[in-house]
């Protein structure tokens, strides 16, 4: 950041996300997104510049794939030991 400038001061951040289970336990889709917004302009040297407030809007896709991994067995790790 270059000194003197004072950007984001005041931001306000505003995520979201949605989901559908379309094969119980393995599969689900969805959407998400999120929506910064800078709630006061950019300061520089002191006095603040008009019309420098940041913002964005970004939305899209998810999925989340279930992969059962069975757990280890110490005896299979080790097989010298014992229980």
């Amino acid at each position: 950041m270059v000194p003197g400038i004072c950007a984001l001061d005041r931001p306000f951040h505003f995520n979201f996300a949605t989901e559908y289970e379309v094969l119980p336990g393995k599969l689900r889709l969805g959407v998400s997104g999120y929506f910064p917004r800078q709630t006061t302009d950019t300061e520089m040297n002191g006095p603040s510049i008009a019309d420098t407030r940041a913002r964005a809007f970004g939305i899209g896709p998810g999925m989340l794939w279930h992969v059962a991994m069975q757990r280890p067995r110490v005896r299979q790790l080790l097989p010298g030991v014992r229980r």
